[in-house]
């Protein structure tokens, strides 16, 4: 193998590197979406607990097991579980289709609503993030997250009557939201505006705290992790409604 990767002089060698490079990546493609379903099965089935750990016990926990032995923080090993669980076991998607994206793409996939992620739908989803960049993927989830989420919620109409300048920063403002949310709905960029005066006013507006972590949470679909320091420990508190809990203000 050594001799293979030194330089021959030989003008067959770029042929040769560019070819096998286009094959090396092929390979990892196909071996992401068989690690999903090796990892998928070692946490389910609890294999990991038959395994000695570098301290010479078997392992109690998956987590301690793929930082142990694979060195990666569980969080990683949970984006690839999601996607052979998620894409694979719950949305029929084929095996050969998901070795045609990457793993970061098929990753924000199974961040879908469940009526995306139905068989059928979601190997549309596959095709569609062939000839899509990461970010943009990332940004037509998000959308289509938000549209499912609020599709049943009752709408309040809203109507402003401005002078042409006032317009013209309200648009500048509502592009700017767009391209930090991903987001082409206008009440929902408006939210984002919103919050974030907010946020930057809320003693002298009396806005809690919890409210403005509903907003964000709600707008980017994510969860608001923050940590109350209690003495010598510390507590996780997950989203808005522990913050709320709590009495984070």
């Amino acid at each position: 193998m050594a001799d293979a990767i030194v330089p021959s002089g030989d003008p067959k060698r770029p042929i040769w590197v560019l070819a096998r490079v286009d094959a090396l990546v092929q390979v990892v493609k196909e071996s992401y979406v068989e690690l999903t379903e090796m990892l998928w099965e070692i946490k389910t089935e609890e294999y990991f607990k038959h395994v000695k750990g570098k301290d010479g016990n078997f392992f109690d926990r998956f987590e301690d097991y793929v930082e142990d032995r694979l060195g990666w923080k569980d969080r990683k090993a949970e984006y690839f579980i999601a996607i052979y669980q998620k894409l694979i076991v719950e949305g029929g998607a084929s095996k050969k289709a998901l070795t045609s994206i990457e793993w970061s793409k098929a990753s924000q996939l199974t961040s879908l609503p469940e009526s995306e992620r139905k068989p059928g739908k979601i190997n549309k989803w596959i095709e569609k993030a062939q000839d899509m960049k990461f970010l943009d993927l990332k940004a037509e989830v998000a959308s289509t997250r938000s549209t499912d989420s609020t599709a049943k919620e009752p709408k309040v109409k809203a109507e402003f009557l401005l002078v042409p300048v006032q317009a013209s920063n309200v648009q500048l403002a509502m592009d700017t939201a767009m391209k930090t949310s991903g987001s082409d709905k206008k009440g929902h960029n408006l939210d984002l505006i919103c919050t974030e005066f907010l946020a930057a006013r809320a003693e002298e507006a009396g806005v809690k705290m919890h409210r403005i972590l509903a907003s964000v949470e709600r707008i980017f679909d994510v969860q608001v992790v923050a940590v109350k320091i209690k003495g010598d420990d510390t507590e996780i508190v997950y989203g808005q409604k522990f913050a709320k809990k709590y009495g984070i203000e």
